[in-house]
């Protein structure tokens, strides 16, 4: 970071350095134009006849460039107060950002080709490479290479890792468990009526019978408990 400081100070050192140049061959230039203009005037004692034409049009083109690259300084200039990199913030001129960030950026995200570990470029050249490989377990499930001492942690928290329902004992894969245990037959369900307890699985057998289940006489259409729609009937008219 301290060598790409010191390159900017060296470049904007540069650039000053060119404007002050560029100011004096301006003025040399003007300078220079004023005597031609002169020089038009008064007849050559030797005879000779003066040809202008290729001076001035090597000056117009000097100009020409330097207006170029004046527009240049201050299009990146411009670019530097607009433009950052999208990893470190860091502000970059038009021409160098795209590559800044694809391949100088430590901040840019890696991608391990072992582990398959996403980390930054800095942290990957400066610890991940050395760790990664050594004294590692690839995961039977996810298949991923995980360091020795901390493979009794990845087996807890591993997407892949089997686990068995704490209700149905069946086995699943960690990230199933949840849609799992979320219609599990063996989750335990209250009865709306009566207010009893039972398997998820055994609700709707249980609401067949249930004596606290409104139901409706077939003769009046009212409706009872069950366990009173018997006594009903016998009355019923």
């Amino acid at each position: 970071y301290q060598r790409r400081v010191h390159g900017r100070v060296f470049a904007y050192v540069l650039a000053f350095i060119y404007f002050v140049t560029s100011a004096i061959f301006l003025a040399a230039f003007g300078m220079d134009t004023k005597e031609v203009n002169t020089a038009r005037t008064i007849a050559c004692p030797a005879g000779w006849e003066c040809r202008y034409h290729p001076f001035i049009t090597t000056c117009f083109f000097d100009i020409f460039i330097a207006l170029l690259l004046v527009l240049y300084v201050i299009f990146e200039f411009i670019a530097r107060l607009l433009m950052e990199c999208k990893h470190c913030s860091r502000a970059y001129g038009a021409f160098e950002i795209k590559k800044h960030e694809s391949s100088e950026c430590s901040s840019r995200p890696v991608s391990c080709e072992v582990c398959l570990k996403t980390t930054t470029a800095k942290e990957f050249t400066y610890k991940h490479r050395f760790e990664c490989g050594h004294d590692s377990r690839r995961c039977d499930q996810c298949s991923l290479l995980i360091p020795e001492w901390n493979f009794k942690t990845h087996q807890t928290e591993c997407p892949k890792w089997p686990v068995t329902c704490s209700m149905c004992d069946s086995a699943f894969a960690r990230e199933d468990l949840p849609a799992h245990t979320a219609a599990c037959p063996m989750l335990p369900a209250s009865c709306e009526a009566c207010g009893e307890t039972f398997r998820a699985a055994d609700m709707s057998e249980h609401s067949s019978t249930c004596g606290e289940v409104m139901v409706a006489c077939d003769g009046c259409q009212k409706q009872f408990p069950r366990y009173k729609l018997a006594a009903h009937k016998r009355g019923c008219p």
